[in-house]
Protein backbone atom coordinates (compact mmCIF):
# COMPACT_ATOMS: atom_id res chain seq x y z
CA UNK A 1 0.00 0.00 0.00
CA UNK A 2 1.01 3.14 -1.31
CA UNK A 3 0.93 5.95 1.81
CA UNK A 4 1.40 9.86 1.62
CA UNK A 5 1.44 11.62 5.07
CA UNK A 6 0.29 15.12 4.79
CA UNK A 7 2.37 18.19 7.10
CA UNK A 8 -0.86 18.03 9.42
CA UNK A 9 -0.17 14.78 10.06
CA UNK A 10 3.33 14.60 10.14
CA UNK A 11 2.68 17.36 13.01
CA UNK A 12 0.11 15.60 15.11
CA UNK A 13 2.58 12.71 15.32
CA UNK A 14 5.18 14.65 16.53
CA UNK A 15 3.03 16.03 18.96
CA UNK A 16 1.21 12.50 20.15
CA UNK A 17 4.50 11.09 20.36
CA UNK A 18 3.29 8.87 17.68
CA UNK A 19 6.17 7.19 15.32
CA UNK A 20 5.63 6.63 11.51
CA UNK A 21 6.49 2.80 11.69
CA UNK A 22 3.13 2.39 14.01
CA UNK A 23 1.20 4.23 11.99
CA UNK A 24 1.90 2.13 8.87
CA UNK A 25 1.57 -0.89 10.98
CA UNK A 26 -1.95 0.86 11.70
CA UNK A 27 -2.92 1.10 8.70
CA UNK A 28 -1.33 -2.36 6.78
CA UNK A 29 -2.73 -4.46 9.60
CA UNK A 30 -5.03 -2.75 11.36
CA UNK A 31 -7.61 -3.72 13.88
CA UNK A 32 -10.91 -2.03 12.84
CA UNK A 33 -11.49 -0.18 9.90
CA UNK A 34 -14.53 2.10 9.12
CA UNK A 35 -15.28 4.27 5.96
CA UNK A 36 -17.32 7.35 6.39
CA UNK A 37 -18.00 10.22 4.27
CA UNK A 38 -15.19 9.40 2.06
CA UNK A 39 -12.74 9.02 4.51
CA UNK A 40 -11.08 5.97 5.61
CA UNK A 41 -10.33 5.33 9.62
CA UNK A 42 -8.40 2.57 10.62
CA UNK A 43 -7.73 1.48 14.40
CA UNK A 44 -4.71 -0.36 16.08
CA UNK A 45 -4.67 -1.34 19.92
CA UNK A 46 -1.01 -0.85 21.20
CA UNK A 47 0.15 -1.29 24.61
CA UNK A 48 0.12 2.20 25.01
CA UNK A 49 -3.27 2.52 23.60
CA UNK A 50 -5.57 2.64 20.11
CA UNK A 51 -3.69 4.57 17.32
CA UNK A 52 -6.86 6.35 14.82
CA UNK A 53 -5.02 7.22 11.46
CA UNK A 54 -7.54 8.95 9.32
CA UNK A 55 -7.27 8.77 5.58
CA UNK A 56 -8.48 9.71 2.10
CA UNK A 57 -7.84 7.24 -0.93
CA UNK A 58 -6.87 9.54 -3.62
CA UNK A 59 -5.96 7.34 -6.68
CA UNK A 60 -3.08 4.72 -6.16
CA UNK A 61 -2.64 5.65 -2.81
CA UNK A 62 -3.71 6.61 0.86
CA UNK A 63 -3.40 10.17 2.08
CA UNK A 64 -2.93 10.12 5.93
CA UNK A 65 -4.93 13.24 7.17
CA UNK A 66 -4.49 13.09 10.77
CA UNK A 67 -3.43 10.86 13.20
CA UNK A 68 -4.37 9.99 17.15
CA UNK A 69 -4.32 8.34 20.31
CA UNK A 70 -7.87 7.45 21.05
Amino acid sequence: MRVVFTSHAEQRMKARNIQKEKVLETLNKPDKTVKRLGKHYFRKKFPKGVIEAVCEKTGGYFKVITVYWD
